[in-house]
């Protein structure tokens, strides 16, 4: 698979002091670390990560969201993922982390959730 630049739009986020970080581009071990740097730097209560537009990503890639999780909970932050492309739903369907990560269909269904 082609190894394209990932690129991380920061968006509000649904709620007020909330962000949204949108992701264009493969996830991948090559391209994590801003990705990895932006989730452990935000001070956000809530940071709503937007899977929508990342066609695949790796296991560093599947890696990295899940520390992010794993940081974010320890320091008594929330972190949401949304909208994964069908092959990103589907790696985290078969490595069982859908079960352990809040992942959502839309940021609607966050801020119901987050209510």
């Amino acid at each position: 698979m082609p190894q394209g630049p990932l690129t991380i739009e920061t968006l509000p986020g649904p709620q007020p002091n909330s962000a949204t970080l949108r992701l264009h581009g493969p996830l991948l071990v090559n391209n994590l670390f801003r990705l990895r740097d932006t989730l452990q730097s935000s001070d956000a209560p809530l940071l709503v990560i937007d899977l929508a537009d990342v066609p695949y990503m790796d296991s560093g890639g599947l890696g990295v969201l899940i520390n992010g999780y794993v940081s974010r909970q320890n320091r008594g932050r929330r972190i949401a993922f949304i909208a994964p492309s069908p092959s990103v739903k589907a790696l985290m369907k078969m490595t069982r982390v859908d079960s352990v990560l809040p992942i959502f269909d839309s940021v609607d269904q966050v801020k119901v959730a987050s209510a």
